[in-house]
């Protein structure tokens, strides 16, 4: 078994939470060689309390691993962009020593390992072509409800919409491409 970080939106990490998303597709050739039975961690937008983390307290901080997960033990907690949960309570804004840099949001590339909340386990994974996706794969990848897609133009449009919005812009990635991906099929991992 391997472990492979996998970004996420804030949309798409509530998806899986709500038990609406079971797949992801991904461009790129390393994804071809993630095997049922992989386990993928999500890096979603997420922040800390510094004054928690005392990471302004040089001494304390180049004593310890980024990747430690024993740092938890000095942070009011992990907040996730996708939920209000973990809000940070014990936090005190009005500490000049704090605020000018408390609550800052990290983008998801810069999540470490011990800050991941999801774990996913790989049930399936497969190569077609983007267009190639059909209703039931479209909802698979989280389309919100039968009420929205209703309205909206079917599970079909969203997922195209949600393609274009992540891929849009990326050269050979674009929907007008039709690039080939590897269709992840997986299951959340509970605690």
């Amino acid at each position: 078994m391997k472990e492979y970080p996998i970004m996420f939106t804030a949309e798409m990490v509530r998806a899986i939470l709500d038990g609406r998303k079971t797949q992801t597709r991904r461009c790129g050739d390393r994804w071809a060689k993630v095997r049922p039975g992989d386990r993928m961690w999500v890096k979603e937008t997420w922040c800390w309390c510094w004054k928690c983390a005392r990471l302004n307290d040089p001494e304390w901080y180049h004593s310890h691993d980024e990747d430690d997960p024993s740092i938890q033990l000095d942070k009011c907690g992990v907040k996730y962009a996708a939920d209000s949960n973990n809000a940070f309570e014990t936090c005190d804004p009005m500490n000049p020593k704090t605020r000018k840099e408390e609550f800052k949001w990290q983008p998801s590339i810069f999540m470490p390992r011990w800050a991941s909340r999801i774990t996913l386990e790989v049930v399936g994974n497969r190569s077609e072509r983007v267009h190639d996706i059909s209703r039931e794969d479209c909802i698979a990848e989280g389309c919100p409800s039968q009420d929205w897609y209703r309205v909206n133009g079917g599970p079909e449009k969203w997922f195209m919409v949600l393609w274009c919005n992540i891929n849009g812009k990326k050269p050979g990635r674009s929907w007008a491409d039709n690039p080939l991906v590897h269709a992840i099929e997986f299951k959340r991992v509970k605690p």
